[in-house]
C-alpha cells in the first residue's frame, strides 16, 4: 500500500473516532498516523493527525498542549491550494485554543488570518461557521452586540451549514437573549433546535452554549431544579466539551442553592482537577469560586475575581463578584457586600444583562441589600448608540471606502459590514451612506 494514502487514511480515521465521542482510540489512532506521516514526509496527513490531537489536548483541558499541535500543524502544512480547508480548520482550532488560554493578541492573530484565507477559498457556509467561533469569542469577552452581528450574518446560512453548528448558532443567540431579559427572542432559538442533546454532547459543535441557555432561561423562569438539570444531564460527558470551566461554577451554585451538596461536589472536583492537571488563568479563577461557592467564602470568591479582571471575561468577573456579595450579605457583613454587589451590577449593566441584574437583586434583597439606583439614560439612537465596531464601520463608511475594503481592514466577512451599515443606518437615522459621512464630520473623533 502507499504509505502516503495510508498514513492520511488513519488520520482521517482518528478524526472520525474523536467526533464519535471515542478519544482515546481516536488518540492512538492518530499517534500511529503521525508515525506513519512523518516516515512518508507528507505534510497533509501530519498536519491531520496533529489536528486529532489537538482535539483531544482540548477535551482534556490542556489548550496549552492544543495550541502547540495546531502551531505544529500549520508549520509542517505547505501552502499548495488544496490544502487551504485543513489550513483553515488548523487556524480556527489554534484560535479556539489560544482563547482558552487568554491570549488574546495572539488569538486574534489566529482569526485574522482564518478569516482572510476564508474569503478568499471558502464557500459561504463554510465561512458561515467560521463566523460563528467568532462569534462565540466575542460573547466570552463581552463583545455581545458584535457577537451578534456575526450569528446574523451566520443565520443567512442557517439551512446550508450541518445541525451541530445550528445547534451552536441557536444556542449562543438564545444565551445572549436570556442575559438580556428577552425571553420571546430565546424561546424562538431555542424552538428551533434538537429536544435534547445531553445524550451526545461530546459529537456536537457548540453544545454547552446550547445547555448553559436552557439552564438559564429554567432559572429565569424560577426553576431552578429544571436549570440545575440541564447542566448536570452534561455533567457525564464534561470530560469531552472544552468550555466546561465557564458552566460548571453555575452548576455548583444552583447545586449549592438546592442544597444538592453531592452533586455540587461532584462538579467541583472535575474543576479542581482541571485546575491541578493544566493550570490557566479562566481554570485557576474558576476553581477558586467554585470553593468559595461550596466554603461560602467572600474572600475566596474576591480571589477569583482578582483572577478574571486581566483575562477579559467581564460576565464570570461579575458573577463571581455577584457571588462574594451574597456570601458576605449571609455572613452578615452588609458593609462589605456593597462594592462587589455595585461593581457586579456596573458591569451587567455595561453588558445589558438584564437578567443577571434581576437574579443579584433578587438574590440580596432578602438579605438587606438593595443596589444603588443610579440614574441611567439608556441611549439607542445617534452616535452614542454604536458599539465599538459599530463606530469603526462608520468611520470608515464616512472616510469613503467601500465594504470590501472596511471588511479586509476590519477582518469581517462582506456580509457581517452589512450588517453593520444597516445597524448604523438605523441608530443615526439616516438613509445612505452620504448622509453617514455628513453626520460624521458633525461629530468628529474626540
Amino acid at each position: 500500500p502507499d504509505p502516503v494514502w495510508t498514513a492520511r487514511l488513519r488520520a482521517q480515521l482518528g478524526r472520525v473516532l474523536v467526533v464519535s465521542g471515542e478519544d482515546e482510540h481516536g488518540w492512538a489512532t492518530a499517534t500511529e498516523a503521525l508515525a506513519e506521516a512523518r516516515a512518508a514526509g507528507d505534510g497533509v496527513a501530519e498536519a491531520t493527525a496533529l489536528i486529532v490531537r489537538g482535539a483531544v489536548e482540548i477535551r482534556r483541558g490542556d489548550p496549552a498542549a492544543a495550541a502547540s499541535a495546531y502551531g505544529r500543524g500549520l508549520a509542517v502544512l505547505d501552502d499548495h491550494p488544496a490544502n487551504a480547508e485543513l489550513r483553515l480548520l488548523l487556524l480556527h482550532n489554534q484560535a479556539n485554543a489560544l482563547s482558552g488560554l487568554d491570549r488574546v493578541e495572539q488569538a486574534d492573530a489566529a482569526i485574522r488570518e482564518m478569516l482572510a484565507l476564508a474569503e478568499r477559498v471558502s464557500s459561504p457556509q463554510r465561512q458561515a461557521t467560521k463566523r460563528l467561533l467568532v462569534a462565540e469569542l466575542a460573547f466570552g469577552r463581552g463583545r455581545w452586540d458584535d457577537a451578534l452581528a456575526e450569528l446574523e450574518t451566520a443565520a443567512d446560512l442557517r439551512d446550508r451549514i450541518t445541525l451541530r453548528y445550528r445547534q451552536w448558532l441557536h444556542g449562543l443567540r438564545a444565551l445572549i437573549a436570556v442575559h438580556r431579559d428577552d425571553l420571546a427572542t430565546a424561546d424562538a432559538q431555542l424552538a428551533q433546535t434538537e429536544p435534547t442533546t445531553t445524550g451526545l454532547p461530546e459529537a456536537l459543535i457548540g453544545v454547552e452554549s446550547l445547555l448553559l441557555a436552557r439552564s438559564v432561561l429554567a432559572e429565569r423562569r424560577g426553576d431552578k431544579a429544571a436549570a440545575l438539570a440541564e447542566l448536570t444531564g452534561a455533567l457525564p460527558h464534561a470530560a469531552h466539551l472544552s468550555e466546561r470551566s465557564g458552566w460548571l461554577p453555575d452548576l455548583v451554585r444552583l447545586a449549592v442553592d438546592l442544597d444538592e451538596r453531592q452533586r455540587a461536589g461532584e462538579a467541583a472536583a472535575v474543576v479542581a482537577k482541571d485546575a491541578d492537571d493544566h493550570p490557566a488563568p479562566r481554570q485557576a479563577a474558576a476553581d477558586l469560586r467554585v470553593r468559595g461557592l461550596l466554603h461560602g467564602d467572600p474572600e475566596e470568591l474576591l480571589a477569583a475575581a482578582d483572577l478574571y479582571r486581566p483575562i477579559s471575561r467581564p460576565h464570570a468577573l461579575a458573577a463571581t463578584l455577584e457571588d462574594a456579595a451574597v456570601a458576605y450579605a449571609r455572613l452578615r457583613h452588609p458593609l462589605a457586600a456593597r462594592s462587589p454587589y455595585a461593581e457586579a451590577g456596573a458591569i451587567y449593566t455595561e453588558l445589558g444583562a438584564t437578567w443577571d441584574l434581576l437574579r443579584a437583586d433578587s438574590r440580596l434583597r432578602p438579605l438587606g441589600l438593595r443596589r444603588p439606583r443610579r440614574p441611567r439614560r439608556t441611549v439607542t439612537t445617534g452616535w452614542g448608540a454604536l458599539t465599538p465596531t459599530e463606530l469603526a464601520v462608520a468611520r470608515l463608511v464616512a472616510a469613503g471606502h467601500p465594504n470590501p475594503e472596511i471588511a479586509g481592514h476590519l477582518f469581517l466577512s462582506r456580509r457581517t459590514v452589512e450588517v453593520h451599515v444597516s445597524h448604523i443606518l438605523a441608530k443615526l437615522g439616516v438613509r445612505s451612506r452620504i448622509e453617514i459621512a455628513r453626520s460624521a464630520a458633525d461629530n468628529p473623533e474626540d
